[in-house]
């Protein structure tokens, strides 16, 4: 009886070494473990408060396309993963919605006469602003070109004998909304609503950067806009809450940024200063 007691004890001691083992995490190989994982967990703490590297990068040109050379290429850690931001752009309001694509308009004073050609100047206009050249160039009101707010159509108006012609290439008709036909005396409104605006977006290009699509195809845009100001005035777009875009090289030697509109075509910002800053940082 006693030697059974004692060897009870004896089992009882072991399952109670055999818990504490196991609340201990096993032995020295469980040791090991959680030893290895806390490693893991301070090296991961370590690197995520690392100071990340990041610089500003400013470029400046004239027109809508520019192409930065460094002298010192920017060479990026091949390990780590860097993404771009546009920080602020500048410029002035000069891309033209009027061009040698739809500037012209035919007229005469009367059917005895030869048609004659009004030709707008290139640049960027408002109704009013087309019907004063319109005007100074035919020498009378007696064409005018009026906008009708509410309908956002055009209205004609012809007085007298006068003809005006829209069937020619290059006609103002394409923005003024009318047909290509003739008009005569009275007052025609527009068959189509105005398209003074041919610029509906502006997008911002660079060659450094990816995972950006435009009309299903992949474009390396990294912001776009519309302008907030009148034709003629100062652009200053500065871009509030950043959005980073994945830089595809490891050593930039150099960069093209460009502007087009919605369409993908190259804005044309007749030699006017163009000033973009980007953020580069490691991410």
């Amino acid at each position: 009886m006693e030697r059974y007691s004692n060897k009870r004890r004896h089992n009882d001691d072991d399952d109670d070494h055999s818990i504490k083992r196991r609340r201990d995490g096993g032995g020295g190989g469980g040791d090991a473990a959680i030893a290895a994982e806390h490693l893991q967990h301070l090296k991961e703490i370590a690197e995520n408060t690392r100071p990340k590297s990041s610089v500003i990068l400013t470029i400046t040109g004239a027109g809508s396309s520019i192409i930065t050379t460094y002298d010192q290429p920017i060479k990026l850690n091949p390990k780590r993963q860097y993404e771009l931001a546009l920080l602020n752009l500048e410029t002035y309001y000069s891309f033209p919605n009027i061009d040698k694509t739809n500037n012209r308009l035919n007229y005469r004073k009367d059917k005895n006469s030869s048609w004659e050609t009004v030709e707008i100047p290139v640049g960027c206009y408002e109704i009013n602003a087309i019907n004063a050249s319109i005007v100074q160039q035919v020498g009378s009101k007696d064409i005018r070109v009026e906008a009708d707010v509410n309908t956002q159509q055009c209205v004609l108006c012809i007085k007298g004998t006068f003809e005006v012609d829209f069937n020619i290439p290059n006609s103002l008709r394409v923005s003024l909304g009318f047909d290509a036909k003739q008009y005569k005396k009275g007052k025609h409104r527009s068959e189509n609503l105005v398209n003074i605006l041919r610029v509906n977006s502006v997008l911002v290009h660079t060659d450094i950067i990816t995972g950006s699509y435009l009309q299903g195809k992949i474009e390396p845009i990294i912001y776009s806009f519309f302008p907030d100001v009148l034709p003629g005035e100062k652009i200053m777009q500065i871009q509030e809450n950043l959005v980073y875009a994945h830089v595809t090289t490891d050593t930039i030697y150099r960069m093209t940024t460009w502007l087009t509109d919605q369409d993908n075509k190259k804005i044309d910002l007749r030699g006017e200063t163009l000033t973009i800053r980007f953020h580069m940082r490691e991410c």
